[in-house]
């Protein structure tokens, strides 16, 4: 996969660490997730501040646009190299609260933490791989519940 055009993230303090996308930022799905995508017949959702979509080749796309917010990735420091991880992280689980990606999606989008981190991170897969597995346990830990998704319906959690 070739490298793409990096994004100019920078934190922005909002009751703690938040980032904010000050260009946009585009990330191209990796072959096991647009089979995923593809399987699961996921439609394509665009909003302000973010979209997942196809190109006309028929592979799939994550985007970030100017003024996303995000607050990192949790439990972690926040540096350079995992800016970018984390925002695709977070824009894909809000994906599942909305509804347009399945729950089953979980485990696929922490691969896709962990290729994002790969290849704009500039990681070690192994360094990889240990920051993948800790975004899933300290969301278990904070929650006390294995993988909790929230359903919103406007904005709003539906219960």
């Amino acid at each position: 996969m070739s490298k793409s055009v990096a994004p100019t993230l920078e934190f922005i303090d909002v009751h703690g660490n938040a980032g904010q996308v000050t260009r946009t930022w585009h990330w191209p799905f990796t072959p096991e997730s647009n089979q995923a995508l593809n399987k699961a017949r996921v439609q394509e959702y665009r909003c302000r501040w973010y979209a997942i979509w196809k190109d006309s080749k028929g592979s799939w796309w994550l985007s970030a646009h100017i003024g996303c917010m995000w607050d990192y990735a949790t439990g972690y420091w926040d540096g350079d190299y995992i800016k970018e991880a984390s925002l695709g992280h977070d824009i894909l689980h809000w994906l599942i609260a909305l509804g347009i990606l399945p729950t089953s999606m979980n485990d696929l989008i922490d691969r896709e933490f962990k290729a994002i981190l790969i290849e704009r991170g500039d990681i070690a897969h192994w360094r990889a791989n240990i920051l993948m597995r800790g975004v899933n346990l300290v969301d278990q830990k904070q929650t006390g519940i294995d993988r909790p998704v929230i359903k919103l319906h406007k904005g709003k959690r539906v219960k």
